[in-house]
């Protein structure tokens, strides 16, 4: 797939800034902002986001085997935080070429924490034992990327050539601890 965005042609400081709240059965709160700086050759931009909240979810199974039921049941409070940017410069050599370079980073830390009750019946549908589990989830993602490139439009038609240098940093750190 070819995506083609359109410049921003507006010379000067453009930006914006954005926030939202979201009620739910616990609270969410995101923001964020960008800000962009044209000329007639130099385009340099940048953007930030942020987010902080939880969310709930419940989760019920029922298994049949054929000497025994077991109902699940999962509550659980998701966590979630991000931080995000990026920022980048764009300078156009001449009309038919242009050179950028950009940097994009992320922080992620989708915490959970689940409270799991597992019922086991009999044939007769007696209850034969319950157990009771947490799964506290910590995770911590860690994401880093950044992108140089060369373009130049060869002719009319618009056949161009790109060279593109890409680096990418991707770290997942995860425990989840179960106790019955």
């Amino acid at each position: 797939i070819n995506i083609i965005l359109k410049k921003k042609t507006a010379k000067g400081y453009t930006g914006s800034i954005r926030t939202t709240y979201i009620q739910s059965t616990y609270p969410t709160i995101a923001g964020g902002g960008n800000l962009t700086y044209n000329t007639n050759k130099l385009s340099i931009y940048g953007n930030i986001n942020s987010a902080d909240g939880a969310n709930a979810a419940l989760e019920q199974f029922t298994y049949f085997y054929p000497t025994q039921t077991l109902e699940n049941t999962s509550n659980r409070r998701d966590y979630r935080k991000y931080l995000t940017d990026k920022i980048g410069l764009d300078y156009q050599i001449t009309k038919k070429t242009e050179i950028g370079v950009s940097y994009s980073g992320a922080s992620f830390r989708p915490n959970d924490n689940e409270n799991i009750e597992s019922k086991f019946y009999d044939i007769q549908h007696n209850l034969d034992s319950t157990i009771y589990t947490t799964g506290p989830t910590n995770e911590k993602i860690i994401q880093n990327t950044a992108n140089v490139y060369f373009n130049t439009t060869l002719d009319s038609l618009g056949k161009k050539i790109e060279i593109n240098a890409d680096w990418l940093s991707y770290g997942d750190n995860r425990n989840r601890f179960y106790n019955n």
